[in-house]
């Protein structure tokens, strides 16, 4: 396994209130950039099909990262992988951007906004499931009691009835979703560890772009026909939760305790359900709701239960 630069593996926390209210602020957006996102796809696709939505969002995403990625590289000069790193970087790409956007996109299209982030808020108990063959992790009696727990939420979200939405093929695919979102954060954390979360992000990007770019042309075609409201959820996808959004959280790991600035994915999926609730009028049944609380208490559970082999702050603490 590699290691990371010395300068990541000794993160400096802010000082000085100026230090701790830009890391405040920095949280705040996360939240609001990542809690909204859900929302956004759930307008886009009205005009957009799966496919070239997915291409869109990320199309965008790779150029506003990309600009990150140059601005960064002024001071710091970005890590070339190696060949076995590219192909890690690939799959990553794969499934973390282009698999995992694909289903999300697919799902929302019968499946609300607020139920779709609550659904996905189980990917952290995937990822332990995951690491027990892959990165040979164990998991102690809590935070198998973790594990049940967000496995008996996300069951009950799944269950529960949102808008007139039964367990049908949208739940389904969320849940495939969040699994290879999972799947991803268990490639980068296996073979990855000597690159910066921006890093990470944009080879990652840039990886899943590229393998949605074969369907351009449909993206052409669909783009002339969307409403303007569509295309301006797909450009906020790409430059907010996508872009600025990365970039946030990326400042909260450099200037704070990684597992305090992963607490704060707790506050995404009920952020979500605001925004759901404000900009398009869902009001998620209670068993959604007591699902969602059930299953952020398991991963708060096992991430705090969970020993760690390596560094956490590349771990996302939610999908996008």
């Amino acid at each position: 396994m590699m290691t990371r630069r010395s300068s990541d593996l000794h993160r400096r926390p802010a000082r000085g209130a100026g230090a701790t209210l830009s890391v405040i602020a920095a949280a705040a957006f996360t939240i609001i950039a990542w809690g909204s996102t859900y929302t956004a796809i759930r307008i886009a696709v009205r005009s957009f099909p799966p496919v070239p939505l997915a291409l869109c969002r990320f199309g965008i995403g790779s150029l506003t990262v990309g600009a990150l990625a140059l601005i960064a590289a002024r001071r710091t000069r970005l890590t070339r992988p190696t060949l076995r790193e590219a192909g890690v970087l690939i799959a990553a790409g794969l499934f973390g951007v282009a698999v995992y956007s694909v289903l999300v996109n697919a799902g929302e299209r019968t499946v609300t906004a607020g139920m779709t982030g609550l659904l996905l808020s189980a990917s952290p108990v995937m990822v332990a499931i995951l690491a027990i063959p892959v990165l040979g992790e164990r998991l102690n009696g809590p935070a198998w009691g973790g594990v049940a727990l967000g496995f008996a939420g996300t069951a009950l979200i799944a269950a529960s009835d949102a808008s007139g939405i039964r367990l049908g093929p949208g739940v389904p695919t969320v849940l495939l979703a969040a699994l290879s979102w999972a799947i991803y954060s268990v490639i980068q954390k296996a073979s990855l560890g000597r690159f910066t979360p921006l890093e990470v992000i944009a080879y990652s990007f840039w990886a899943g772009t590229a393998a949605l770019l074969p369907f351009a042309h449909w993206l052409v075609t669909t783009w002339h026909t969307a409403t303007p409201a569509a295309c301006m959820a797909v450009v906020y996808l790409g430059v907010v939760p996508a872009g600025l959004g990365y970039l946030t959280w990326a400042y909260m790991c450099d200037h704070m305790e990684a597992s305090r600035a992963a607490a704060t994915g707790y506050l995404i999926a009920p952020f979500g359900l605001l925004v759901a609730w404000l900009a398009l009028g869902e009001i998620p049944r209670a068993g959604a709701v007591l699902g969602g609380i059930l299953t952020m208490i398991g991963v708060g559970v096992l991430h705090w239960s969970r020993p760690r082999a390596v560094p956490d702050g590349l771990e996302l603490p939610e999908p996008l």
